[in-house]
C-alpha cells in the first residue's frame, strides 16, 4: 500500500464537502476521481499530496508523490496545452511512486491525449486521476472514486463499470419508489373507504329508534363502531410505518422558442467558399467549401494550432469567402466568467439579456442542477465549474439562435457535462463547437468539421471523420494536399526567396500535375 488515509473531513465555510472513513491507494493502482462541480474532488487530491489539511483525519505515505495541477484558463488553447504536456512529461520522468493528475486533458489535443494514455499504461507506479473526459477514463482506470452525497463511493472497475453500477442504483431506486407509490395509494384507498363506512354507520346510529329497540340495538352499533375505529387506527398506523422512498430526479421537459427561427431552421446560414486560410503568413488549411444550416450541431476537430478558433472567428467576424444570413444571432460561450455579476444571484445572472421567460430558466438552470431556492444563491458562492455552468446557461438563454462554443466541456464535472449534453440535444437552434472530448461529440454532433494534414473538410458523422481511408490513391484529398503545400512555399518564396526553396515550389507542381492526370484518368 502506497497511501492510506482515515477519518478525513473537510468543510468549506458551513458546507460539509465530505467525510471520508477510510482510502487506499495500492501499488499500481490506476484510479480515475469523479464527482459533481463543488463536490470537492481537487481538495480531496490536494489533501492526498499534502497542499491542504483536513478539517480532521490523517495521511500516510509509503512512497514518493507527484502532482501536476490543473491549469487555469488561458484563451491560448496551443499555449495552455504545451504547458500542459510539459509538466506531464516532467512528472512521468520523476517515476515517483503515485502520480497525482487533476484534469490532465484540458488543454490536450486528441494526439497528445492518445500518448497520454499509452504513459499512464506504461508507467510502473499508482495514478490517481481527476478527469471529465468519458472515454479517457475508460482508457486508464480500473477503479473509480466518486464524491457523493459528501461520502467517497469505490467501485472497482472501469469507468464502463461505473456507469452501469450507477444505472443500476437508479434502476432500483426507481422501482422502489414506484413499490412505495403502490403500496401508499392501497392504504391511503383502504382509509378512504374506511371512512366513508364510518361515515354510513354515523347516519344509520342517528336514525330515530323506539325506546324498546335502543337497548338491543345499542351494543351492537357500539361493538361494530368500535371495530371501525380498530380497522381505520391500524390503515393510519401502517401509513405511518410505511418507510418514504425519495422520488428519482427527472428532467422537466424543455421547450424553447428561437428568434427567427421560421427564417434560418433547415435553411442554409453560414457558407464557406473553397478558400484556404493563413495566420501571420502561415498557411493554417484549406478547403473545398461547405455550408452549415440551421438546427445542425457540429463539432470542429483538430490538432491544436491547426486554425480551429480562426475558423470560428472567420464565421463571426466575416473574415475571408464567408456568408452569414442576415437572420443569424451568434451566441458565443468559452471559459470566462467575466459576464456574471458576483453579487447577484444565479436567476438574476441568467434572466439578465435572457429572451426566453423565467420558467424556461429555472429548466434549464434545474437541468444543470439548480433547482428549488439554489437559483437564489449568489453566484460568488459558488465553485469554479458551477460558475460555468452559469455562464452557459446565460448564453443559452439570450437572444441567440447559433450557440458557438470553444471547449465547453473544460473545467465541468462529468454529470454537468451530461446535462449540457441533454440540454444541447433538446435545443432547436444551431450548435458549433470546438472540443476534443470524443464522448461529447459522440452524444452532442450530427456532423464534424475536422482540420487534418491542413485540410478542413465537413463529415457526416465522428465515424466517417476517424476511419481514415487506408489507400494511398485518394488522389482528390493528396491533390489538396499538394496546393496548401504550394500555397505556403509560394508565401515563403515571396518574403525570402531561395534556391532550395525554388526546387521545393517545382517539384510540388510535378507531383500536382500528376495527380491531375490521375484524376482524369
Amino acid at each position: 500500500m502506497l497511501l492510506q488515509a482515515q477519518n478525513l473531513s473537510k468543510s468549506l465555510g458551513e458546507r460539509t464537502l465530505f467525510t471520508i472513513e477510510r482510502l487506499n491507494i495500492d501499488e499500481h493502482a490506476r484510479i480515475g476521481l469523479v464527482g459533481m462541480n463543488g463536490s470537492g474532488k481537487t481538495t480531496l487530491m490536494n489533501i492526498l499530496a499534502g497542499l491542504e489539511a483536513p478539517d480532521s483525519g490523517a495521511v500516510q505515505k509509503h512512497g514518493t508523490l507527484e502532482m501536476v495541477a490543473q491549469f487555469k484558463y488561458t484563451e491560448d488553447q496551443k499555449s495552455g496545452g504545451e504547458l500542459t504536456w510539459q509538466a506531464l512529461r516532467q512528472a512521468f520522468a520523476s517515476g515517483a511512486d503515485i502520480l497525482l493528475l487533476d484534469e490532465p486533458t484540458t488543454y490536450l489535443d486528441t494526439s497528445h491525449i492518445e500518448q497520454l494514455v499509452r504513459k499512464i499504461s506504461q508507467y510502473q507506479g499508482a495514478v490517481l486521476c481527476i478527469s471529465h473526459d468519458r472515454e479517457f477514463l475508460q482508457a486508464i482506470t480500473d477503479v473509480i472514486w466518486e464524491l457523493a452525497d459528501e461520502q467517497l463511493h469505490v467501485y472497482s472497475g472501469n469507468y464502463q463499470f461505473y456507469v452501469e453500477q450507477k444505472q443500476l442504483q437508479a434502476d432500483q431506486q426507481q422501482s422502489e419508489y414506484d413499490e412505495y407509490c403502490k403500496k401508499r395509494n392501497q392504504l391511503e384507498a383502504a382509509q378512504a373507504a374506511q371512512a366513508k363506512r364510518a361515515a354510513g354507520h354515523m347516519k344509520t346510529a342517528k336514525h330515530k329508534i323506539t325506546a324498546s329497540e335502543y337497548q338491543g340495538a345499542k351494543l351492537g352499533l357500539d361493538h361494530s363502531l368500535k371495530k371501525k375505529q380498530q380497522a381505520a387506527k391500524q390503515i393510519k398506523n401502517r401509513l405511518g410505518r410505511l418507510e418514504k422512498v425519495d422520488k428519482p430526479f427527472e428532467q422537466a421537459a424543455l421547450k424553447m422558442s428561437l428568434p427567427r427561427a421560421e427564417q434560418v431552421t433547415n435553411k442554409p446560414i453560414i457558407q464557406f467558399a473553397r478558400q484556404s486560410c493563413q495566420l501571420y503568413g502561415k498557411q493554417l488549411w484549406q478547403t473545398p467549401g461547405f455550408i452549415i444550416r440551421g438546427g445542425d450541431h457540429v463539432a470542429i476537430v483538430g490538432a491544436n494550432g491547426s486554425g480551429k478558433t480562426t475558423l470560428m472567428r472567420m464565421m463571426t467576424e466575416l473574415i475571408g469567402e464567408v456568408t452569414v444570413s442576415q437572420n443569424v444571432r451568434f451566441g458565443y460561450f468559452a471559459q470566462d466568467l467575466s459576464s456574471l455579476k458576483q453579487d447577484k444571484t444565479i436567476l438574476e445572472n441568467v434572466m439578465e439579456g435572457a429572451v426566453q421567460s423565467e420558467t424556461v430558466a429555472r429548466t434549464v438552470l434545474a437541468r444543470l442542477f439548480f433547482s428549488g431556492d439554489t437559483v437564489f444563491k449568489p453566484v460568488s458562492v459558488l465553485s469554479g465549474g458551477e460558475q460555468m455552468k452559469v455562464a452557459f446557461a446565460k448564453v443559452f438563454l439570450s437572444d441567440m439562435n447559433v450557440l458557438l462554443m470553444d471547449e465547453p466541456t473544460n473545467f465541468l464535472g462529468i454529470e454537468a457535462i451530461e446535462a449540457l449534453e441533454s440540454l444541447l440535444n433538446s435545443y432547436p437552434g444551431t450548435v458549433i463547437y470546438i472540443t476534443h472530448d470524443m464522448a461529447f461529440i459522440e452524444h452532442t454532433a450530427r456532423q464534424v468539421i475536422s482540420i487534418e494534414n491542413g485540410i478542413l473538410s465537413l463529415h457526416n458523422t465522428l465515424e466517417e471523420q476517424r476511419s481514415k481511408p487506408e489507400q494511398a490513391d485518394n488522389s482528390t484529398e493528396q491533390l489538396m494536399v499538394v496546393e496548401t503545400k504550394i500555397a505556403d512555399v509560394l508565401s515563403r518564396l515571396s518574403m525570402a526567396p531561395s534556391e532550395a526553396l525554388e526546387r521545393e515550389f517545382q517539384e510540388l507542381l510535378v507531383e500536382k500535375r500528376a495527380l491531375q492526370t490521375k484524376k482524369i484518368v
